[in-house]
């Protein structure tokens, strides 16, 4: 090395670096990773969300026996969280007072 290109090192080290545009420093990698960060967070959100909902079903307050005659007072309420299909086969609370009679042998008792 020779005196002249340490003394011109020395004479640019005080100068400052030219900062580069953001969109020059950008490129679609990080675009990609931070929309697909946002989305993750916006999924994992609204499904936590989501796992807070649940709905009040009719469950047996105590065994019941075949053949036994039940009514609304036969059953207590408990919330639950299930997905709409598993919902559609369970008595919810709005219906728990249409519950009434028996069963036997696949026919209703009167």
């Amino acid at each position: 090395m020779t005196a002249a290109t340490i003394r011109r090192d020395e004479a640019t080290a005080h100068l400052p670096v030219p900062r580069r545009a953001l969109t020059s420093r950008l490129s679609a990698g990080h675009v990609v990773m931070v929309v697909a960060g946002l989305l993750g967070f916006l999924l994992t959100l609204d499904l936590l969300q989501a796992a807070d909902t649940t709905v009040p079903v009719a469950v047996a307050a105590a065994d019941i026996e075949a053949g036994e005659r039940v009514d609304a007072g036969s059953f207590d309420l408990v919330d639950l969280h299930a997905a709409g299909s598993v919902l559609d086969t369970l008595v919810a609370a709005d219906r728990i007072d249409s519950i009434e009679g028996g069963w036997r042998g696949g026919a209703r008792a009167g």
